[in-house]
């Protein structure tokens, strides 16, 4: 054997070094011109087709529809967990990277310094920063207080101590690197939270009143359905590959609070004259460009049925759903198209095998009925609950912390967020007039400000959910 090749037998192996930036360009560039080429072939001669499954031809006719075609995007958390979290944040490729990360609640950073007139003219690779926004779901703005804690004490330790409430209900991080990924994800699900699906073509958090089983005016909780709607529907590849994001909320409360009208779906507490308390029926709300108000279907939805008429109305969406302009891929165009009663003859023929019946409407608000629960209220059953708004959702995880300790200082375990301007809120379980327990709580929110004015945020007042006792939650609900 010669002296070379001794030397390289005897040689460490070493470990492949990060990819350099030009690297990243020039590998972004190739899988670029690569899409570009497939796409090009499998739009030859579909001009006029919109790319919708039920027609017979799943043509992926898109970058996004692309990369979704090639496996379900939940997998990527295989990856994350044996690959990139140990090489790397240069070691995603961007189909991982600036797509199916999404569907476990991770969208990357903007570099600093790089304001919004530039992003049309550069290059992903030259936008991203090497971190992650981290949005952890908490389906109807349920959490508990040892929740909030961990949730606190992972911004703290890995996300610069930032942690916003959004108008989903959720709390997101900032901050996050790929390589604390696998513990962040490990610590959210030991304490019954979770963050899948919480982006993406999927159905995202479900908007759920704050107040459920605890306001005076509640027609019926909608905690069990929420339930019902994220065992059957969340982390279930059934779902998990939607023309664009899907929008759910549920309300039981007779003036409804979650913005039902701008929902892809929405149930909406009403009283039926023969069959008793249920749901109304919305569909198609949405905002961005093409703003459309939710279409009432008219139809009356029993609470046992809620997750199936759930699971059929997104069921259309996956199936009939626009898919090959992303711009016009939402629930919204769909129903613009059909109008409301060819959408319940699919929904009742095509997806449940039986006939809705008619309802009432709900209840329209008066000047007055905010919805956003701002204040000290009384419960029905005679406690309190008062809550607080950040200013623009934001606040922190020295803050998240400080609200838990307020929470549990009042008699509460529960903590609530609503999607009314990014308010955050809490039971006070008192048995009593809150006049001098209120005093106490905000008090000790007045002190905790004034110890950090840097970070300091109003006491104005959010509402805030169940009396309910703790019981096991299902596995997949992870409460």
């Amino acid at each position: 054997m010669s002296p070379t090749t001794d030397a390289a037998d005897t040689t460490p192996h070493r470990a492949p070094q990060a990819l350099t930036d030009a690297d990243e360009r020039r590998r972004h560039r190739e899988e670029a011109r690569l899409i570009r080429t497939r796409e090009a072939a499998a739009r030859k001669d579909t001009a006029a087709k919109d790319g919708q499954w039920a027609s017979g031809d799943r043509t992926p006719l898109n970058p996004n529809e692309e990369f979704k075609s090639t496996g379900d995007p939940l997998e990527v958390r295989h990856r994350i967990e044996t690959m990139y979290s140990k090489w790397g944040f240069w070691s995603i490729p961007p189909s991982d990277l600036r797509g199916r990360f999404r569907w476990w609640g991770l969208y990357t950073q903007r570099r600093p310094g790089i304001d919004g007139g530039r992003t049309a003219i550069l290059e992903p690779h030259q936008l991203d920063d090497e971190y992650f926004m981290l949005r952890v779901r908490s389906d109807g703005g349920q959490l508990s207080v040892a929740q909030a804690r961990e949730i606190a004490a992972i911004s703290q330790e890995f996300g610069r101590d930032t942690a916003d409430v959004s108008d989903r209900q959720n709390i997101q991080l900032h901050w996050i690197r790929v390589e604390d990924v696998p513990e962040i994800f490990r610590r959210i699900e030991a304490v019954g939270l979770f963050t899948t699906e919480a982006c993406g073509d999927v159905p995202r958090v479900i908007l759920g009143s704050p107040v459920a089983g605890v306001a005076k005016d509640e027609l019926i909780d909608p905690t069990p359905q929420i339930r019902a709607i994220i065992d059957r529907g969340i982390g279930n590849p059934e779902f998990s590959n939607l023309p664009r994001k899907f929008k759910s909320a549920i309300t039981g409360t007779r003036i409804p609070d979650i913005v039902h009208e701008v929902q892809d779906v929405a149930f909406v507490a009403v009283e039926h004259p023969e069959l008793g308390v249920g749901y109304d029926l919305w569909v198609g709300g949405g905002l961005s460009i093409n703003p459309q108000l939710g279409v009432r279907l008219g139809a009356f939805v029993e609470p046992d049925k809620v997750a199936d008429v759930w699971a059929g109305v997104i069921g259309i969406f996956r199936d009939h759903g626009y898919r090959r302009l992303r711009t016009r891929a939402r629930l919204k165009f769909l129903v613009k198209a059909w109008g409301a009663e060819k959408f319940r003859e699919v929904l009742e023929n095509d997806y449940l095998g039986w006939k809705l019946p008619d309802g009432p409407g709900p209840e329209v608000g008066r000047p007055g009925d905010r919805g956003d629960h701002v204040g000290i209220h009384e419960q029905k059953d005679g406690r309190y609950y008062v809550g607080a708004a950040p200013i623009a959702g934001r606040i922190s995880g020295a803050k998240l912390a400080a609200i838990a300790d307020i929470a549990e200082a009042a008699g509460s375990d529960r903590i609530r967020l609503t999607p009314s301007r990014r308010c955050s809120s809490w039971m006070c379980r008192r048995t009593r007039s809150t006049t001098s327990s209120m005093d106490c709580a905000l008090s000790s929110s007045r002190r905790s400000r004034a110890s950090s004015p840097a970070t300091s945020w109003p006491a104005r007042a959010s509402s805030t959910a169940s009396s309910r006792s703790s019981r096991p939650r299902p596995p997949l609900a992870r409460w």
